[in-house]
């Protein structure tokens, strides 16, 4: 991946770091910005996103609940497994039911109108419940004088 130390660098500061999101997008993005242009066979292509996608799925490892990580992962992960994608985004959302750009790729991997109305009830209601979950715990700190 070239001769810079950069690489070096931000690989130091995830393994020191490894809460700090923004190292591990800077990782991600000299990885995948090494990328060879497209004379290069697909295998060679196709391992350099790989370790792209595998730094990335160490990040969400540490980091479950940093969205710019999911929604730099998730495109990635859909070309590789595009079958898997709704699981993965199911569980994305999950991890992080207050994401509005999560749910809404949720919302567009349906393959039907019926599964797009599913998805936004969920999101619907989960956004109802997180309301309520917020409402129910300022009721219940006791009141200043």
């Amino acid at each position: 991946f070239g001769g810079s130390a950069l690489p070096e660098i931000a690989h130091r500061e995830v393994e020191e770091h490894p809460g700090n999101v923004d190292a591990w997008i800077s990782l991600a993005s000299l990885i995948l910005g090494k990328a060879p242009d497209a004379s290069q066979p697909a295998a060679v292509r196709q391992e350099v996103e790989d370790v792209g996608l595998n730094v990335l799925a160490r990040a969400l490892d540490h980091n479950p609940t940093a969205v710019p990580l999911w929604l730099i992962y998730l495109p990635l992960f859909a070309r590789r497994s595009p079958l898997d994608l709704p699981d993965m985004l199911d569980h994305a959302v999950r991890l992080n039911p207050s994401s509005f750009l999560l749910w809404e790729k949720l919302v567009k991997s349906a393959d039907s109108d019926q599964g797009r109305a599913k998805a936004w009830l969920r999101a619907a209601k989960a956004a109802l419940a997180l309301h309520c979950a917020a409402v129910d715990a300022r009721a219940a700190q006791p009141l200043e004088p």
